[in-house]
């Protein structure tokens, strides 16, 4: 609950009845009874309470924007194109041994900067995903589908903004973001939450969909949301041609 409203108070500022969320603060009662009831010998007094819990939606929320290309290079993360840590979940070779399929770690992809897995992909399956960042341990983590692994971080630290992002070739690659919180408390996002990818022919596809937070270096967090590969019929099934992506500034 992040906001208390009190009827019997009347009409108040809304904005000065909005309180940070707590799990030891207790909101209690006192009453009385005038002295003209007049009980008599023993008495009985009943009362019944109400409660009716708003969510203070006046917070600010935080943009998102859809783009092309990789978000690290055509948003200049870090003013050179650079990421502080990343996951990855490509096609590899789709087998439960061989060529990785997930990675997480500072930059997934180059050798001794990430964690990998392997994972076997069914065209067409939506499937959940999660990455969360632990500011104590700087560790990051990655579950895609129930297949966990994680990685720690060297410098620097998440810092700024995050993109989730698709890679497709003879593919369709769809990912959204449900839910995000930063150091324990949700984020309300304004503006699209998912994003596509689609080729059918010669090159590939690559849309962003970038989160335009402003971590601090030091601070933990949470993001989930859904993927789906689908895959076409003349899909070469080359290591790097289908991915998506979650990157962090």
């Amino acid at each position: 609950m992040t906001g208390v409203m009190f009827g019997a108070c009347g009409p108040h500022d809304e904005d000065d009845w909005c309180i940070d969320y707590s799990n030891t603060g207790y909101i209690g009662f006192e009453w009385w009874i005038p002295k003209h009831v007049k009980f008599k010998g023993k008495g009985k007094f009943e009362a019944n309470f109400d409660f009716k819990a708003k969510r203070c939606d006046d917070f600010e929320k935080t943009t998102t924007e859809i783009g092309d290309g990789f978000a690290k290079i055509e948003r200049e993360f870090n003013g050179d194109g650079t990421i502080s840590g990343g996951a990855r979940a490509r096609y590899g070779d789709n087998s439960s041994s061989g060529a990785w399929e997930l990675a997480v770690g500072d930059e997934p992809g180059t050798a001794g900067e990430f964690e990998s897995a392997n994972y076997v992909w069914t065209s067409g399956e939506t499937v959940d995903w999660s990455v969360s960042y632990d500011e104590s341990s700087d560790e990051l983590s990655f579950t895609f589908d129930g297949t966990d692994l994680s990685d720690t971080l060297d410098d620097p630290q998440p810092d700024g903004r995050m993109a989730i992002q698709g890679k497709a070739d003879e593919a369709t690659v769809e990912a959204s973001i449900d839910s995000l919180s930063i150091g324990g408390s949700p984020v309300s996002l304004d503006g699209p939450t998912s994003v596509t990818a689609s080729n059918d022919g010669s090159g590939r596809e690559i849309q962003h969909l970038l989160v335009n937070t402003d971590l601090d270096g030091s601070t933990s967090f949470q993001l989930s949301g859904e993927a789906t590969v689908t895959l076409q019929g003349d899909y070469s099934g080359s290591n790097e041609g289908v991915a998506f992506d979650v990157v962090f500034e």
